[in-house]
């Protein structure tokens, strides 16, 4: 995914927004649009924890309506 990530000074949020593409059937196309936020907490210097959540605009027909939710661990070298 292209994109953009921007944290917001001095709270552990931040917003990102990006355009999905794929090639999985056949030629390749741009799938979404999206939007989302995220946190993360520094547990240590190197390691994290993080949740997002994205929602999306179909770009194409058939691609559907993603709503993309994560979370995990971060290391950060």
């Amino acid at each position: 995914r292209l994109g953009l990530h921007y944290s917001l000074p001095d709270v552990p949020f931040y917003v990102r927004g990006a355009i999905d593409g794929s090639t999985v059937r056949g030629p390749a196309r741009w799938r979404w649009l999206l939007a989302g936020v995220g946190g993360e907490v520094r547990l240590t210097d190197i390691l994290g924890g993080f949740a997002e959540a994205d929602l999306g605009i179909p770009l194409t027909s058939g691609s559907g309506v993603p709503v993309l939710l994560r979370a995990g661990i971060s290391f950060r070298l």
